[in-house]
């Protein structure tokens, strides 16, 4: 997406730059915070209530940006496209609908079977949760 969003090198490195930083610093802030839900919530009763809280504040905090983001911003329309498509298909839009999620499945599908890929996914992943082991360390560091 880096590639799509620059223009050129530099934009592009700053660009990753700026969205490692704020990625850094949310997990940092989201590490004292889902512990301070932990503690607050699950003190005086069984900490379980605590995490269920935390985790209903983090799925709000992850659901809801990405369904604002795609409800709001629209993709540039392409009328030739459009008119020379829109006679053709018949179909209802539950229709339309199940060969666009089946679409997807199959790219999906695809993608993994590339091993390339599911190295190189394995390796952000686990780079990631590196960083966030990293993150609650510092937390328990400092808070001990």
């Amino acid at each position: 997406m880096t590639a799509e969003l620059s223009v050129s090198y530099n934009d592009a490195t700053e660009l990753t730059m700026t969205r490692m930083i704020c990625s850094i610093t949310c997990g940092v802030i989201a590490s004292f915070v889902q512990s301070t839900l932990v503690e607050e919530y699950g003190l005086y009763s069984d900490l379980r209530k605590g995490y269920l809280i935390a985790g209903i504040f983090f799925s709000a905090v992850i659901l809801f940006p990405p369904l604002i983001v795609f409800s709001l911003v629209r993709e540039p329309h392409n009328y030739f496209l459009e008119s020379s498509h829109r006679f053709l298909d018949h179909r209802t839009c539950s229709q339309r609908f199940l060969t666009s999620v089946w679409t997807v499945l199959h790219e999906i599908i695809s993608a993994f079977k590339i091993k390339a890929f599911v190295i190189l996914l394995i390796v952000y992943l686990l780079s990631w949760m590196s960083t966030c082991l990293i993150q609650n360390n510092l937390y328990l560091y400092t808070k001990y």
